[in-house]
């Protein structure tokens, strides 16, 4: 039996390490906003994916849509999807990179709803 779990729990790691090392590899610059706001949006997607293999997609799932992080959730997959939008269909670099910042700031953002207080120490350093 508890060999059986740890092969399990073994198989739960690399696979976040999979796709925690692929998302990555699609952060290496790229020549122009377009391109890398679509490996960029690629990349944060297999971030999501790789926490799901520590915890479940329901779970997962679950804890995104908590009342302290529905918000930085939806901002953040919005964003993603602007990005990719404005990458894909109007080929606009300058929309990319705003979309880009957007998204680098609700990632930062959602990250801080697992920290305790983290969201109200940073509003409090950068309001200093």
């Amino acid at each position: 039996m508890a060999r059986g779990c740890c092969a399990w729990l073994t198989r739960k790691i690399l696979h976040w390490t999979w796709c925690c090392t692929q998302s990555l590899l699609f952060l290496f610059p790229v020549p122009d906003f377009v391109g890398f706001g679509i490996l960029y949006s690629f990349g944060s997607v297999l971030t999501v994916m790789s926490t799901m293999f520590l915890v479940g997609p329901v779970k997962q799932i679950k804890n995104m849509l908590k009342k302290n992080r529905i918000i930085a959730t939806v901002v953040y997959l919005t964003s993603i999807a602007l990005t990719l939008y404005c990458a894909i269909a109007l080929e606009d670099g300058l929309l990319v990179l705003v979309c880009l910042l957007v998204q680098y700031v609700a990632y930062l953002w959602y990250c801080l709803t697992y920290i305790p207080f983290g969201q109200k120490m940073l509003a409090k350093v950068l309001l200093y």
